[in-house]
């Protein structure tokens, strides 16, 4: 999945496909296998969940710079009403390194793991991803037509990054991709009107616990939203089609 998006120029996010299909699908269902379905699952992320009538819902966690129920949205609330986050009312710098080391655990002074888990974390992504797809080098426009710079292939960027073009004073930032052309274009100032939009069409749609109580297909409804990782949810005006 997330090589196919890659080549069709996009950026997925491969830690939510992840948990929806091998710890919250293949992981869960060997578990389930082995030890019966009256067994709690346990994992290390920083969430929570609560009953809401006959469905469990997911929460955020309580610690803001780590919660990661982003990255459980595109998981069941069936899989939900069986799991336990641990981790999920704690505090990581307060709370779970205190405990760590009260425990004698190895990982009490490690640092954070921030690569993908089947890439690793000494391995650069857009190299892991030379070797699975198509390198094409190609241009880098201005949104005037100008060449400014080359990439290595479209994958190797993604909407808002900086362009990495050297010989300039102001930083260049990608804006939008042409697969046609294999072309990619850039504007300078992060501010720059290009690099924003006040529309997101997405699909599909996946209600975790259901839709929103009041929410009508064709209506709108005010709610928050959250496209990336460590963004604060961003208040929006939700309208479902079709």
């Amino acid at each position: 999945h997330a090589l196919d998006e890659y080549s069709r120029g996009r950026t997925p996010n491969p830690d939510v496909l992840c948990n929806r299909e091998i710890k919250f699908g293949v992981l869960l269902e060997h578990v389930t296998k082995r030890l019966g379905p009256f067994q709690w699952f346990a994992t290390g992320h920083y969430a929570r969940t609560a009953g809401r009538g006959d469905s469990t819902v997911l929460l955020r966690g309580a610690d803001k710079r780590k919660d990661q129920s982003y990255y459980l949205a595109a998981v069941d609330s069936k899989h939900f009403s069986r799991s336990l986050f641990p981790l999920g009312l704690l505090d990581k710098k307060r709370d779970v390194r205190k405990l760590a080391i009260a425990a004698g655990l190895a990982t009490a002074d490690k640092e954070e793991s921030m690569g993908i888990c089947f890439v690793g974390e000494r391995r650069r992504f857009d190299e892991f991803l030379a070797e699975y797809l198509p390198q094409h080098a190609g241009e880098i426009l201005s949104h005037s037509g100008k060449t400014i710079g080359k990439h290595k292939g479209l994958f190797t960027k993604t909407i808002g990054q900086s362009a990495g073009i050297s010989g300039w004073q102001d930083k260049w930032y990608i804006y939008a991709k042409d697969m046609a052309s294999n072309r990619m274009y850039a504007v300078q100032n992060r501010d720059n009107p290009l690099l924003h939009s006040t529309i997101v069409s997405t699909s599909p749609v996946h209600w975790i616990s259901g839709m929103p109580p009041g929410f009508v297909p064709e209506k709108s409804m005010e709610l928050e939203a959250q496209i990336r990782y460590m963004q604060d949810p961003q208040p929006c005006t939700v309208v479902m089609q079709g």
